[in-house]
């Protein structure tokens, strides 16, 4: 199981990047100082590390802030990479979150370049 589940972190962890920078590039439509950007940086940060599972297993969690960690990458991304390792899944079994993962990459990255305006 060991060498299967190697393969497939590799894609997980490509398309959880993908979909952070792309959300980074959305976030950075908005935001106008570098002030602005360390601070949000930080805080949103640790609050997709929060409802993503990061901190706390989701299973702690009351069922309303389950359904509002299915709406963030780190949530798909924890849930990929523990379905590889710690249940031994293969690369197919965690197309779900790769395919989530890159529509979250897709969407944001699509709003960000929509929404930029270059000065």
């Amino acid at each position: 199981a060991s060498g299967r589940s190697e393969v497939g972190v590799a894609p997980v962890l490509c398309a959880f990047g993908r979909a952070s920078v792309a959300l980074g590039t959305r976030r950075g439509t908005c935001i106008k100082t570098d002030g602005q950007a360390n601070g949000l940086s930080i805080m949103l940060g640790m609050v997709r590390a929060l409802l993503g599972g990061c901190w706390f297993p989701l299973e702690f969690f009351p069922p309303a802030a389950r359904m509002v960690a299915n709406v963030t990458p780190t949530s798909w991304a924890l849930r990929g990479l523990s379905d590889l390792v710690v249940r031994g899944e293969s690369l197919g079994g965690v197309t779900t979150e790769v395919g989530v993962l890159l529509v979250f990459a897709a969407v944001f990255f699509g709003i960000g370049v929509w929404r930029f305006r270059y000065e």
